[in-house]
């Protein structure tokens, strides 16, 4: 099941006078990054102190729930896959039809 629990900001910084293109870049990284913290601290807390939940059995255990996730835009997903740019990390998709949401063959390591 997936469950929304935030809209993150897509708000770009606004350039300062003395910013360079790089400062501005680094700040709406910093707004993206406040917002996760923001949106993920409850899950924090929880991984270190605990949580009480009832398993399957009835039986009530404290929990200490982790979270792991690895966000990226396309070319990063690139970068870490060692995939060509203008392919898809996971599947043989030719360039000119990603954005169809149709599936395709899975990606093997001869192909990349």
């Amino acid at each position: 099941a997936c469950v929304l629990i935030a809209y993150l900001p897509v708000d770009k910084a606004v350039p300062q006078s003395g910013d360079t293109p790089a400062d501005v870049k680094c700040k709406t990284y910093q707004i993206f990054h406040d917002a996760m913290r923001v949106v993920l601290q409850p899950l924090s807390d929880a991984g270190k102190e605990g949580v009480r939940l009832t398993g399957g059995d009835g039986e009530v255990r404290i929990v200490h729930p982790i979270l792991a996730a690895y966000v990226a835009d396309y070319p990063e997903q690139c970068l870490v896959t060692l995939a060509k740019y203008g392919t898809c990390p996971r599947c043989r998709v030719v360039a000119t039809e990603l954005q169809n949401q149709t599936e395709h063959e899975a990606r093997t390591r001869q192909f990349t």
